[in-house]
């Protein structure tokens, strides 16, 4: 069995993995270099992440996390830095307890780092590692939650939009431009009188 040099940060999930690829693909997981095992796996799509997640959850006896509950609260209480390094995101937070989505829950330098960091016990759940980072994106960086959905509508052949806007209307029409680039035709705004 041909094994890299430099394991995998997510060796552990081999385990997992076995029961759900053929053999000849975990074959050709451990015979190269990465840096995921989950990832790869995915985006070779030799699984799923919810047929992963759902093994895991099963074998490790944990939730899978609702990574879209996110509020401004947590994303003020945990450091951007901390979550990156840590690849979580934060889910609730209390006087005592940092309820977090990890894709590792044998990370006990994030269980402890967090736990010290913050001063609060760390319940984790499990979520993809794909839609954690890609959640991190949108939570600490929202400025961009706009631009990427409006990238994703043109991945599917959209070239038309209209943005309806009132609150920061200034600021997405310096963003975005008068429609010169090609997203727009005409008039690309809609402005609103007044609040919904």
């Amino acid at each position: 069995m041909g094994t890299s040099a430099r394991s995998a940060r997510d060796e552990w999930v081999l385990s997992t993995l076995e029961l759900l690829i053929t053999a000849e693909q975990l074959a050709q997981l451990k015979a190269e270099r990465v840096d995921s095992y989950w990832e790869t796996a995915t985006r070779r799509r030799f699984a799923s992440d919810d047929d992963i997640l759902a093994a895991l959850s099963t074998r490790f006896r944990m939730k899978i996390a609702n990574i879209h509950s996110v509020s401004q609260h947590e994303r003020e209480l945990v450091p951007e830095q901390l979550a990156r390094k840590y690849r979580v995101l934060p889910l609730a937070i209390s006087d005592s307890v940092l309820d977090i989505a990890t894709a590792d829950p044998h990370d006990l330098d994030c269980e402890r780092g967090l736990a010290f960091a913050l001063g609060r016990t760390v319940r984790m759940s499990l979520a993809s590692p794909a839609k954690i980072s890609e959640r991190l994106d949108e939570v600490y960086r929202p400025d961009n939650v706009i631009e990427n959905i409006l990238e994703n509508f043109i991945e599917h052949g959209f070239r038309r939009f209209f943005l309806s806007v009132n609150y920061k209307a200034e600021m997405f029409k310096a963003h975005f431009g008068d429609g010169s680039d090609g997203f727009h035709r005409g008039s690309p705004y809609t402005a609103l009188g007044e609040k919904l």
